[in-house]
């Protein structure tokens, strides 16, 4: 869905309506698997691994931002201040939590 979203090599031209109905689609399934599907850990090999899957997704979520932002402003262009928000609310956010549980 976010290949068609990005359409990156430019291999369609959707309409304004299809392009409209597939970001719906991608915020509905966003939404949808990262906020209400839940999962349950039932013991503590469980809950170990949910622990290395946040983790690698906050790593893989910080890596990619700030590729992004290099490349942009190594193309001669200038950084997108939401991928700037994104990765300063990942790394508050962390911080919070981090603070709040110990």
């Amino acid at each position: 869905l976010l290949s068609f979203l990005a359409n990156p090599f430019g291999w369609w031209m959707p309409t304004e309506l299809e392009y409209l109905a597939i970001a719906a689609l991608v915020v509905v399934a966003t939404v949808y698997s990262g906020l209400i599907r839940g999962e349950k850990a039932h013991d503590e090999r469980e809950v170990e691994l949910r622990a290395q899957a946040a983790r690698a997704g906050y790593l893989a979520g910080i890596f990619m931002l700030t590729f992004a932002t290099a490349y942009t402003i190594l193309g001669g262009g200038h950084a997108n201040p939401w991928i700037l928000a994104s990765l300063g609310m990942m790394v508050i956010v962390r911080f919070i939590v981090r603070v709040r549980s110990e």
